[in-house]
């Protein structure tokens, strides 16, 4: 048999440069989906949103070109480029009545947007905001619109560098870019290649909005995310002294273990604590929480690739306790979630941007952290919350859902 190949002339110079560009266009084309592994490597996680093209997934797009899913995006379009129909954009009240303390759930709950606004027109003196996605005009409008309504308050905001950067002195995002140069506007960036992944805003240092939506578009109008507003002055000064950590002093961690900040019904934790190759405090209190659950562990969850949690799971499984997993599609096909149906646990797909466990009925875990890799590293929050009508608010939600959600495959 005669060798083809030898028929084929060598290839030029020329076309093999012609060759070059051309995988170095294709490699650019396509930056949103889950790495190999299932956790995105250094400076992504699945924490980050996908906004249609660079979102949560723990880096810019939550996912990053080459990047593990711990960059996959964060449900959605979370990373700027929405990709969903427009929505109605809440629009700022002329009036403070005060924002529902929630829990509120996004998209079908016209609250969800109502209870940010109230939070912005209800302050008097300073908004302190850590936004790891600020990627909404509409949010940004409302913002200006406060400015002029007010002229005493004061914007002081934190953002990651990779989601709103600079370029030639203008901001390069949407929500941003309007205010960024007011003189009662300052910004720091977190330029750490891990990811400042906060979505939490104290008013007048009396309360705090937490979230688990990022500012985009698609997790108000699209993704299913969860927002409540606490004004317990313990967890309000533990979220205003971290956000002065990193607008203050520029330290956006790892920290040496802080312990968690306690004040019933609330427990609060933050990340990144040293060593980031240890499990930061949550972490470590999620899985301590699966292995003393009694009846059931429901969860609602943007990305778990994280395989403590995972085993954990299925020992629950295996001693009589109730488990669901709700997931985002974009995490179904993930080892960790193999896992659990390979165990018999009921795991579903949605939607999901949610970072949530409800366990026994009675407490939730929410906040800004996804159950990945790079979250140990990621500037997080982990607020739990020990109420059963606060759970209960929880289980309708994933029950809602839950009802005509995909099987993962």
């Amino acid at each position: 048999m005669s060798d083809r190949r030898a028929s084929f002339p060598a290839p030029s110079p020329l076309s093999i440069l012609l060759a070059l560009a051309l995988l170095a266009l294709g490699a650019c084309g396509d930056d949103d989906g889950p790495g190999p592994t299932g956790d995105a490597g250094p400076g992504v996680d699945a924490s980050a949103p996908f906004d249609g093209g660079g979102g949560e997934a723990d880096a810019a797009t939550e996912p990053d070109a080459g990047a593990p899913a711990d960059a996959a995006p964060d449900g959605g379009t979370d990373a700027g480029m929405d990709a969903g129909p427009p929505c109605a954009c809440p629009t700022l009240p002329t009036t403070c009545t005060g924002p529902v303390a929630g829990p509120v759930f996004s998209p079908e709950d016209p609250a969800f947007g109502e209870q940010l606004m109230e939070v912005l027109a209800c302050a008097d003196e300073s908004l302190h905001m850590a936004l790891y996605l600020p990627g909404w005009d509409c949010i940004g409008d409302a913002l200006a619109d406060k400015l002029e309504a007010d002229e005493d308050i004061v914007m002081e905001i934190v953002v990651d560098d990779d989601q709103c950067p600079t370029f030639g002195g203008t901001r390069d995002c949407d929500m941003l870019r309007g205010i960024a140069d007011h003189p009662r506007v300052t910004i720091v960036d977190d330029d750490r290649s891990a990811l400042m992944h906060h979505k939490y805003i104290v008013a007048d240092g009396t309360s705090v909005w937490v979230s688990s939506a990022n500012m985009t578009e698609d997790s108000f109008c699209e993704d299913l995310n969860n927002s409540v507003v606490i004004d317990d002055a313990t967890i309000v000064g533990r979220f205003e002294e971290v956000f002065q950590r990193m607008f203050t002093d520029g330290s956006f961690g790892p920290v040496e273990p802080e312990g968690v900040t306690e004040s019933a019904p609330y427990r609060l934790y933050f990340s990144p604590e040293s060593p980031i190759s240890s499990p930061s405090g949550w972490f470590t209190a999620l899985t301590d929480a699966i292995a003393e659950a009694e009846t059931s562990v429901d969860v609602m969850i943007f990305a778990l690739t994280r395989g403590e949690i995972s085993e954990a799971l299925v020992a629950a499984h295996e001693r009589g306790v109730e488990v669901r997993v709700l997931s985002s599609f974009r995490f179904g096909g993930e080892a960790a979630i193999q896992t659990l149906q390979d165990a018999g646990i009921d795991v579903r797909v949605a939607d999901v941007h949610h970072k949530v466990m409800i366990l026994d009925g009675e407490t939730v875990a929410t906040g800004s952290a996804n159950w990945s890799m790079n979250a140990w590293s990621n500037s997080e929050n982990s607020l739990w919350i020990a109420d059963a009508d606060v759970a209960s608010a929880f289980t309708d939600e994933l029950d809602r859902v839950w009802a005509t959600a995909s099987p993962a495959e």
